[in-house]
């Protein structure tokens, strides 16, 4: 089997605390801004909730998403019932939203983020749960 390399494929990993999970409301910086006249574009991640061993999140109703700074979502929604509320180390996968159209201004010079679009997560009295977030993105000059 043949392995590829794709060009202009960027990785990085961040791995949350518990204390930065419950705060998700408040947006997490994945990728700064690349510079001045670029995009950033989502190719994908993984998450990784890693289970501590003291107790679980509790959730009701919050998902996750990824999104340029501020606004444009550019990620399917991340179911989080059954993924960041369990008892076991859970993976889940996250792929880009289908034909996105924005505005400039919405998406050029803009951060990647991990957004809690209903409210914050609360649990883990223990604060030994981590989500590790591999992310694959590109960088396009514009």
């Amino acid at each position: 089997m043949a392995v590829y390399q794709l060009e202009n494929t960027y990785y990085k990993k961040i791995t949350l605390t518990s204390a930065e999970i419950k705060l998700l409301t408040t947006a997490e910086e994945l990728v700064p801004t690349a510079g001045a006249d670029t995009l950033l574009t989502f190719k994908g991640a993984i998450l990784v909730m890693n289970y501590g061993g003291t107790n679980v999140f509790t959730e009701a109703g919050d998902n996750l998403v990824i999104r340029y700074d501020g606004a444009v979502v550019v990620s399917d929604v991340v179911e989080c019932t059954g993924f960041i509320d369990q008892a076991a180390t859970t993976i889940t996968r996250v792929i880009p939203v289908k034909d996105p159209i924005d505005a400039s201004a919405d998406i050029i010079n803009k951060k990647l983020e991990l957004f809690n679009n209903n409210a914050n997560f609360a649990g883990n009295a223990g604060g030994d749960n981590t989500l590790d977030i591999h992310i694959w993105y590109g960088i396009v000059k514009v």
